[in-house]
């Protein structure tokens, strides 16, 4: 899970579910079996699942945060989107991914 914030955020206005079918991965299921499944996700990041999903991109979970924590959408590749309500929020989390992006740019 995200660590918390650093600045208070409102909670999260959409306290609301939509049904979107998702791709579930073999080691996820009772039967062992990946599948395709209607779950419920959360309203503010339905649109960013679904568009996930239709460009054939799968998921182990995700979650909005609910305005207590980043939101977080976690890839089958074991890649994590993270969520941030507004751009200034994240830059206001005071995050250095400077060394990360020189990794990046060595491995090519």
């Amino acid at each position: 899970m995200s660590e918390p914030l650093k600045e208070e955020w409102p909670i999260c206005p959409c306290k609301e579910t939509i049904d979107v079918l998702v791709h579930i991965d073999a080691d996820l299921t009772c039967e062992r079996n990946e599948k395709w499944k209607v779950v419920k996700i959360d309203r503010c990041i339905a649109s960013i699942v679904k568009a996930l999903q239709d460009g054939r991109i799968n998921m182990r979970g995700s979650c909005c945060g609910h305005g207590r924590t980043i939101g977080e959408i976690e890839l089958s590749d074991g890649r994590k989107l993270l969520i941030y309500p507004t751009a200034n929020q994240w830059m206001n989390e005071g995050r250095d991914y400077s060394h990360t992006l020189e990794k990046v740019k060595e491995e090519k």
